[in-house]
């Protein structure tokens, strides 16, 4: 439904002090319409205080248009006779979904709307926290009858997640194919690219020509973090419309370590793989990238210097693999490795890529060895 917005749900309670229309009572009824929808609710015999209790929902397109609400006395042999209408603005109530609130104590008073000459209400009407949910009760007077409340309960029960949240203004959401060679992205325009189980649904060369798109809209230093399945067919293996291109990882690194791009002054530019975890579990893994300039490591160095070996991330990494590593194995493999270099006192070592030079120390202590070790960030 174009502008569809969500859908509400309203509650026809019960009719108070009702219009008489038969001799002595009325078989009334409520009718509820809005941008073209008509619900009905139950008729109720031979009574002036009906207790519906029905339940109705709308499709809402447009808040400003309100709910019309008529009771009708139901004729066998004769139409309807009219026994007064109301409207219901649901405004109030929406704005109160747009708060964005969460967790309040049950019973929670929202917000309050007071009865005037430009609304139906018979008294004060609360939009009430209850359980998780918002939810408004209204007692409307009847119009053009000589007497007659009706009492309501509204409660949104769905909707899009952009109408919710259109009061964030640096949010706008776009339909479109992302391998289209007609989505407009600019050059150097993004900071971070996250695709999640995207891939997975291309074929290999969708995914060769997305990855050379990506390289060219991210800027310099900025990052592309991919979530994808692993290898094996989600699903049922016997299923023959499966789409989807289960992939080893290697795939994934090898095209994005292929893409590059060119900028106005002929300078080259790809993607350095940053990290790359599986999540065994859930058969699910996930890739970082970093564009950096091929002929210049400045933007690398800086990369270094403020995530991979910031204090915090260092303490992170240390936690994991132990103290003084930042990088899988911890002492354990370090020892494993080194004492396959049957080193002897007096050798010169060079480590290039030291980090923060744990490896160094321990060669320097166990071994004798004059180690030098390299690094592009400055621990």
């Amino acid at each position: 439904m174009e502008n569809w917005l969500g859908l509400l749900r309203l509650r026809v309670r019960r009719g108070i002090n009702l219009a008489i229309r038969d001799t002595r009572s009325s078989y009334p009824r409520a009718v509820v319409t809005m941008a073209g929808q008509k619900l009905k609710t139950r008729v109720i015999n031979d009574t002036c205080n009906p207790e519906w209790n029905d339940e109705l929902t709308l499709s809402i397109t447009d808040i400003n248009v309100p709910i019309n609400l008529a009771v009708y006395d139901r004729d066998t042999f004769t139409a309807d006779d009219k026994m007064g209408e109301a409207e219901i603005d649901i405004r109030p109530y929406v704005e109160c979904l747009r708060m964005g609130l969460e967790n309040l104590p049950t019973g929670t008073v929202i917000t309050r709307v007071p009865p005037s000459r430009t609304n139906c209400l018979s008294d004060e009407s609360c939009c009430v926290w209850d359980n998780g949910r918002i939810l408004q009760d209204m007692f409307l007077r009847l119009r053009n009858v000589e007497c007659g409340e009706i009492e309501v309960q509204i409660e949104w029960i769905n909707s899009g997640n952009e109408f919710l949240n259109e009061h964030f203004n640096n949010v706008t959401f776009q339909c479109a194919d992302v391998t289209s060679p007609n989505l407009d992205i600019s050059p150097d325009s993004v900071d971070l690219i996250f695709s999640n189980c995207l891939l997975m649904h291309l074929s290999d060369k969708k995914v060769e020509n997305l990855g050379e798109r990506m390289v060219q809209w991210l800027t310099v230093g900025g990052f592309l973090f991919l979530r994808e399945s692993s290898s094996h067919q989600p699903g049922d293996s016997q299923g023959k419309n499966n789409p989807t291109h289960p992939r080893e990882p290697r795939f994934y690194t090898r095209v994005f370590k292929e893409c590059s791009t060119y900028d106005d002054l002929g300078n080259s530019f790809e993607l350095s793989l940053m990290n790359f975890k599986c999540v065994v579990p859930h058969f699910c893994r996930s890739i970082g990238y970093v564009k950096m300039s091929i002929h210049g490591m400045t933007r690398f160095e800086q990369l270094l210097d403020n995530v991979q070996y910031k204090c915090q991330d260092i303490l992170r990494y240390e936690r994991v693999f132990g103290e003084g590593f930042v990088s899988p194995g911890g002492l354990e493999t370090k020892k494993e490795f080194v004492s396959k270099l049957e080193l002897k006192p007096g050798q010169k070592v060079l480590d290039v890529g030291c980090g923060i030079g744990r490896t160094e120390f321990y060669m320097a202590e166990h071994f004798d060895v004059e180690v030098v070790g390299i690094d592009l960030s400055i621990i």
